[in-house]
């Protein structure tokens, strides 16, 4: 299809017809991930009553002596396991998570296997992971099968 013809349909279709064109594209997409997450029924309200500490990766909490929360829930993100503290943080006696987002560009496909690499190498076995998914075609699934990784997580 040329770019003009792209064009045109673009300018003359009601925005309401395009919303829901890419919300039937994406839900076409999700499809192929249905089985998985229905695992996370799972979690909703596992936790119900407690409370939990959501811990990102900002530089803001570089410093932060995180150590009191070894025996709290905590749910960890993306680039957290490089924080000094994450190793004694995530061994409490209690349950704890780990989430990424999805994989998204700019990054290309070896960059996101060595990170999940470097991640696997600090990620203790105790931890659940969680990891995001998206309509890409290299997805954190496809790589960690294709590279074997977390596969004693």
């Amino acid at each position: 299809m040329s770019s003009q013809l792209k064009n045109n349909l673009k300018r003359c279709t009601p925005p309401i017809l395009v919303n829901k064109t890419k919300d039937l594209i994406n839900y076409i997409d999700f499809l192929k991930y249905k089985e998985i997450v229905k695992n996370n029924v799972e979690l909703k309200d596992k936790h119900k009553g407690g409370r939990c500490f959501l811990l990102g990766s900002g530089p803001s909490i570089k410093d932060e002596n995180l150590k009191p929360l070894k025996n709290e829930i905590v749910f960890a993100l993306n680039n957290f396991y490089v924080h000094d503290d994450f190793p004694e943080i995530m061994s409490g006696d209690v349950e704890k998570y780990y989430m990424t987002a999805p994989i998204h560009p700019p990054q290309i496909e070896k960059e996101w296997k060595d990170w999940f690499s470097d991640m696997e190498n600090n990620m203790p076995k105790n931890v659940n992971l969680i990891f995001g998914i998206s309509n890409q075609i290299n997805t954190a699934k496809s790589i960690l099968d294709h590279q074997n990784l977390f596969e004693n997580h």
